[in-house]
């Protein structure tokens, strides 16, 4: 709400200064506080609680000024205008906040009201009388009302409120341009920070409790450093988060959030801490000894892993994800590499980048080139994802761990027209694979995901039981 110049001490002039005074302190609280002209205005009493009468007491004088000054005015349209309570308090608003809007629409109302009066429409065209100065001048006469009412020491804390109204309102302004010219150059330097695919941490550098030893990796989506907490000398994965173009933090990229603290199953890879509005933005997760899943295809390659132990990583890889689904989470990054291993050789699931949940899954990624495509499912490559997705990711590897090749060797689905071929079956690479658990892959790898299992608990029971 703006200033309204109204008064209340015993109907006396003193009060209309009063209580001006005290709603432009009212205004302008923030600004004036502990300030000089806030201090006096407290100093000498000017405090009070307002009334509208004497608003309509400084009309009425403003009102006389104006038309003695400006007799060709002098009609019942213009005098109508300025009686109304909606003008009044508009004018009082602008008497102080000096805003060109509020000057706007007290002129274009002034201009709606004598097009409807057609008689003072005709008597301003006769008497020569120029709308655009009404205002204008009707302002200064009103201005100059209010400072006739005050005496000498009241006038001087007045007048210096009055003519500092404008340096104020535009310090006010410029100090929200700067503001807002910091804001956006912060924003500026995140956002390069975040898409800064090359910024590399130092060994020794510290990143909140973190302190960084050494580089593990880059990936899409940020590089992987060994660290530890600086209290308890633990050791830690701090994973320093880079944004591809086109994708967006907290929405395509680690949308879960702190979320992911709170996944707990033996098959997930513990996250620590989530510091997303860090600069530079981090996750933290559990440091393990163990290895990828995809380092030990390569070291292994070109031949299939064992089948029991590509069925018991099968099966690990499962269970987290049948929990993730139950939390009404799509991972949506199912691969090799985001499968590491324990000292143990558990298998353990990690790589929640694309993660997101399922009611939020069907937007459309505005790269949908983003991460590693030979494990996407067909409808996940064309932006949408279900816990069908995973699954086909899942027999993804599967098909790759049984065989030491992946299905297709390059991705038909974004390219090819019509129906893409199925993959060749994968006991034609090794026999020893049953006629169930190739069926069970092949069946997970439907292009249609209705014609997939109806979850990823069901695709794990059906390779288990060959």
């Amino acid at each position: 709400m703006g200033l309204d110049p109204t008064g209340a001490i015993g109907g006396t002039l003193f009060g209309i200064a009063t209580n001006l005074a005290t709603d432009i302190l009212k205004h302008y609280a923030q600004k004036l506080d502990n300030t000089l002209v806030g201090r006096g205005l407290k100093a000498i009493g000017l405090i009070e609680q307002t009334r509208d009468d004497h608003l309509r007491e400084v009309l009425e004088e403003a009102l006389r000024l104006y038309f003695e000054t400006h007799p060709v005015y002098d009609i019942s349209g213009v005098i109508d205008f300025f009686r109304d309570p909606a003008t009044a308090q508009q004018i009082g608003n602008y008497i102080f906040d000096h805003q060109p809007t509020d000057q706007q629409a007290i002129e274009a109302a002034l201009a709606r009201h004598i097009k409807n009066d057609a008689l003072s429409m005709i008597l301003l065209q006769r008497r020569g009388g120029q709308p655009e100065h009404i205002v204008r001048d009707f302002l200064a006469c009103y201005r100059q009302i209010l400072n006739t009412h005050t005496d000498v020491a009241e006038r001087a804390i007045l007048l210096t409120v009055l003519d500092a109204t404008d340096s104020v309102i535009a310090e006010i302004c410029a100090s929200e341009e700067r503001m807002k010219a910091f804001v956006s150059e912060a924003v500026r330097q995140h956002i390069q920070a975040l898409r800064d695919q090359t910024t590399s941490l130092a060994a020794g550098q510290i990143i909140g409790k973190y302190r960084i030893q050494s580089h593990l990796s880059t990936g899409t989506f940020g590089s992987l450093y060994r660290a530890e907490v600086q209290e308890t000398g633990t050791l830690v994965v701090l994973k320093a988060i880079s944004v591809p173009q086109g994708l967006r933090l907290h929405y395509d990229v680690f949308s879960l959030g702190a979320r992911l603290i709170n996944l707990h199953h033996p098959s997930i890879l513990p996250t620590l801490d989530v510091c997303l509005d860090d600069t530079p933005p981090h996750i933290v997760t559990a440091y393990v000894t163990g290895g990828s899943l995809y380092e030990r295809i390569h070291h292994n390659a070109p031949q299939p892993l064992p089948l029991s132990e590509a069925f018991t990583i099968i099966s690990q890889i499962g269970l987290a994800l049948a929990y993730l689904h139950k939390q009404q989470i799509i991972h949506r990054g199912i691969q090799p590499a985001s499968t590491l291993f324990d000292s143990t050789g558990h298998a353990l699931l990690t790589g929640f980048d694309l993660a997101i949940m399922a009611h939020a899954a069907k937007h459309h990624l505005q790269s949908n080139s983003v991460g590693t495509t030979n494990y996407m499912a067909p409808e996940q490559l064309h932006g949408i994802a279900t816990e069908k997705s995973d699954q086909y990711a899942l027999a993804c590897i599967a098909y790759e761990l049984c065989t030491g090749r992946l299905p297709y060797k390059e991705v038909p689905f974004s390219t090819t027209q019509g129906r893409p071929k199925p993959p060749l079956a994968p006991r034609l690479f090794n026999h020893k694979l049953s006629v169930q658990a190739e069926r069970a892959i092949l069946r997970a790898l439907s292009i249609s995901p209705d014609q997939r299992y109806n979850d990823v608990s069901a695709f794990v029971t059906a390779l288990e039981a060959s």
